[in-house]
């Protein structure tokens, strides 16, 4: 029996590219599939948009206050249905080649059943006219703890969960204050109690313009944005929050390494040369970019 996928859709005055969307979903080439949409307090057009997709998908609509795309993200996992086998997360503004969500199951079928699991991946970045600049990079180092703790890999509208990893969730969601984004707090928990997948190939047009809630910058731009990021801004408070809501959340389930990691490098009470030897000497804490790994490492360290 083919699995049962859920798609996780979270709207929000998407009037401008949400049919394009939508009709991307209806031409998926995986047979069973349902859309679930928390709308999150939209005043255009976006629900007579959805509501002429009804004879087009198996669709479930879901109103709500506005959250923001975070606490409805959360808002979309708790109502999901637990039947499901895999959960797939979704943005109004992108368009999805047919076949995602087949390669998606496939690449994650492959993999020990009975764990948490997480597939996500590249995406094809382009204008808000879907005309193609370039393809998202490709990890080169591991999606572990180390890297999860100070980096996000997984972009949302790529992300597929299985069951197990929903229900790792669902009875441990944070407030959302207290993580950076709902993908990279999926990517911290299952990196860190069940696997990642990371599909080379790029299934997803990503779409840039002025309104999305996080961009993707390239070349010389993508760097700067980077370190301003990481030197000026509240990187370090942002993590060190995530950080440490995690352990809280998940401390029984953690194993004393991962406990270890975490509480040297974001406690105030560590010792500076505990956290050399974890930052700079072990590597245990590193960013894709051998770069980033080096100014992340200099700001934990310094307490920046």
């Amino acid at each position: 029996m083919t699995a049962a996928v859920e798609i996780l859709l979270s709207t929000y005055n998407g009037g401008a590219y949400l049919e394009e969307l939508l009709i991307s979903l209806a031409r998926q080439d995986y047979p069973n599939l349902k859309v679930t949409i928390r709308d999150d307090g939209s005043t255009d057009n976006t629900l007579e948009i959805i509501s002429a997709f009804n004879d087009r998908l198996t669709l479930r609509v879901i109103q709500g206050a506005n959250l923001g795309p975070c606490g409805s993200f959360f808002e979309l996992v708790r109502n999901a249905d637990p039947d499901a086998d895999f959960y797939a997360f979704c943005d109004q503004d992108d368009v999805w080649l047919p076949g995602k969500i087949s390669r998606a199951v496939a690449l994650l079928a492959n993999e020990t059943a009975g764990q948490p699991l997480m597939y996500c991946g590249r995406q094809l970045i382009t204008d808000k006219a879907l005309n193609v600049r370039c393809r998202s990079d490709m990890p080169t180092r591991p999606a572990q703890l180390g890297n999860a703790l100070v980096e996000n890999i997984a972009t949302g509208c790529t992300v597929v969960i299985n069951r197990h990893a929903r229900n790792l969730l669902l009875d441990r969601l944070p407030a959302p204050e207290n993580i950076v984004m709902h993908d990279w707090w999926l990517y911290l928990v299952v990196s860190a109690l069940g696997k990642v997948v990371f599909d080379s190939e790029a299934l997803i047009l990503y779409r840039q313009h002025g309104s999305n809630s996080i961009g993707f910058h390239n070349g010389l731009a993508r760097w700067r944005a980077r370190l301003q990021r990481l030197l000026f801004g509240n990187s370090r408070r942002k993590l060190k929050n995530q950080a440490l809501c995690f352990l809280t959340v998940y401390d029984d389930l953690l194993n004393d390494a991962a406990k270890k990691l975490i509480t040297h490098v974001f406690d105030n009470g560590s010792s500076l040369m505990s956290k050399i030897k974890i930052l700079f000497l072990d590597g245990s804490i590193y960013r894709q970019c051998p770069r980033d790994s080096f100014y992340i490492r200099l700001l934990l360290m310094t307490g920046k």
